[in-house]
């Protein structure tokens, strides 16, 4: 049991009245007891984030062109950050550098509202758009030129593209420019054929000063599974039989999602719990 606990235990914790962590997995050790089945293919939550540096907003996951280590894109760009976070898993070294140009102000508008993903360009933070969890929808005018600026920066800046991918690793510096150049092409085009972006999120990157982050696997914050379940929040046992008397719901219900999280499908993990709570609870009390 303690190797289980050891398995389950993330970096997004939380705590009880009295400071016990309660997301160690006790839920699949109490159904370990009465042989129920533990879901054996987990959905990973991992986000890609991308940058976020400054408290005047980050590009975030903003749909820049993002290419891997051998100098290649690799994906259309305007995805979610688990979509994203998927496509990194197939890179080399799992990481990418993202590369957009002086006009990215300009850019941001055309960006749909998706997680991580700064919207609109403000020159002052009001009520109704400030940080929600450290994530910002705005960003201001001058918060890349911040992060470039940061001690310890992780946003790099140089005149020319020659200069600022030799701030990165990107092992094949021509295959990165021909990449870019490409991109650009698509952009002039107003269609990408190689990857299908919509056509108002593909902008060309050819006025400097020139931008680059390089971005990596993101912290896991849970892995979603739990205990074999159906639509009648009943537990099945190692044998596939339901197990009488005994119901499920809320993070410990498995069989809620396959392969990943959704983020796509707004509060779906706070309605499943309210749904299946309820539904858990009536059938309990009529034990059906």
């Amino acid at each position: 049991m303690q190797q289980l606990n050891q398995l389950v235990a993330f970096g997004h914790s939380a705590v009880d009245v009295e400071g016990n962590r309660t997301n160690q997995g006790d839920g699949l050790i109490l159904g370990s007891y009465v042989n129920a089945a533990i879901q054996q293919k987990h959905a990973p939550m991992t986000h890609y984030m991308g940058h976020f540096g400054t408290s005047k907003g980050g590009i975030g996951t903003a749909p820049f062109l993002r290419l891997n280590l051998n100098g290649e894109r690799f994906m259309n760009e305007d995805q979610g950050g688990q979509a994203v976070q998927n496509q990194l898993e197939a890179q080399p070294e799992r990481k990418c550098w993202t590369i957009f140009d002086s006009t990215w102000a300009e850019s941001v508008p055309y960006f749909q509202a998706m997680h991580g993903c700064p919207s609109y360009v403000v020159d002052k933070p009001t009520p109704e758009n400030l940080t929600i969890d450290g994530i910002s929808p705005y960003i201001m005018p001058d918060a890349v030129e911040d992060a470039v600026a940061q001690k310890n920066a992780t946003m790099f800046k140089a005149e020319t593209i020659d200069e600022l991918l030799a701030l990165t690793d990107i092992r094949d510096k021509e295959k990165a420019k021909a990449s870019i150049e490409r991109y650009n092409e698509l952009a002039r085009n107003g269609e990408d054929v190689d990857f299908g972006k919509v056509a108002t999120r593909l902008h060309t990157i050819e006025k400097g000063p020139f931008y680059t982050f390089e971005s990596g696997m993101s912290m896991t914050l849970i892995v979603a599974g739990g205990l074999v379940s159906d639509e009648d929040c009943h537990v099945y046992d190692k044998e596939g039989k339901i197990i009488p008397g005994l119901y499920v719901a809320g993070n410990i219900q498995g069989n809620r999602y396959h392969v990943a999280y959704p983020i796509a499908c707004k509060g779906i993990s706070h309605s499943l719990c309210m749904f299946y709570g309820y539904i858990a609870g009536e059938n309990a009390v009529k034990q059906i």
